[in-house]
């Protein structure tokens, strides 16, 4: 029995040795050494990236995707249908400076609207034959200068030239006036929308803020000057709240006047 017994230790001993952690042998013998943690590599890395688009390039990455397996102009006629035809709302990110996609739905707009991105960001292979289906097959609607004049710095020159149809509703909150840091805004803008070299339809409605309604009146005249910048759409269409009346000037574009609470 009591060799039995002495048999049972000696393996509980061999065993809790196997168990003990090297720093804890450390911290015993009295020469423990603290070693700072490793900091955890991002998911995003670069090279998680690279080697995320070596195995997008091999054909075992897609056996489960019957879209690529179909003919290219096939698949292009589905991802057109799945992905033309809708009103994209951009803005300007706070962080960062990003462009990027508002989801804003009225109880009757379609629930497929909302996911124009989805596809694209799916695989890499979907992205290069969808990137130009976006920018050309859909409406942009944006409602801040500073949205446009974010256009030539986020976004490549051959991205922004595939826009076809650009939809701005100009809140002006300040007024434009001459040799003021909001008329050199003021006319960027301009100069940025006459710049799309794609661009086949546009609508730019202006909404003067009311503080400076009266000002507006005054100044709309030599403002509007700046609308003969843009030559390029065939069909462009320029809309205008507060007034009535005739229009001070000629312009190259459908002029209108339309209340401020359209």
């Amino acid at each position: 029995m009591r060799n039995f017994v002495s048999h049972q230790w000696s393996k509980l001993k061999k065993k809790s040795n196997r168990l003990r952690s090297p720093t804890l042998e450390a911290h015993e013998a009295g020469d423990l050494i603290l070693e700072r943690p490793k900091l955890r590599e991002k998911a995003l890395s670069i090279e998680f990236c690279a080697e995320l688009d070596r195995r997008m390039e091999s054909p075992a990455a897609h056996w489960t995707s019957t879209l690529l397996f179909l003919p290219l102009e096939i698949r292009k006629q589905i991802l057109e249908d799945c992905l033309c035809g809708n009103v994209l709302y951009l803005n300007v990110s706070e962080a960062g400076g990003r462009i990027k996609q508002i989801v804003h739905m009225k109880p009757n707009e379609q629930t497929r609207n909302c996911f124009t991105l989805a596809i694209p960001l799916t695989c890499h292979q979907l992205y290069l034959e969808t990137v130009n289906i976006i920018y050309s097959g859909n409406r942009f609607r944006l409602s801040m200068a500073r949205t446009v004049l974010a256009l030539p710095q986020k976004l490549l020159p051959q991205r922004i030239n595939m826009i076809r149809d650009l939809w701005f509703q100009w809140h002006v909150s300040e007024a434009p006036l001459q040799d003021s840091l909001e008329y050199k805004e003021w006319r960027r803008v301009w100069q940025i929308i006459a710049s799309l070299e794609g661009l086949q339809s546009l609508l730019i409605q202006i909404f003067p803020f009311f503080i400076w309604a009266e000002e507006w009146r005054a100044e709309e005249k030599w403002l509007l000057e700046d609308a003969r910048l843009i030559a390029r759409p065939e069909k462009f269409n320029l809309e205008l709240a507060w007034f009535q009346g005739e229009f001070p000037i000629q312009l190259p574009c459908v002029v209108s006047r339309i209340s401020n609470d359209d």
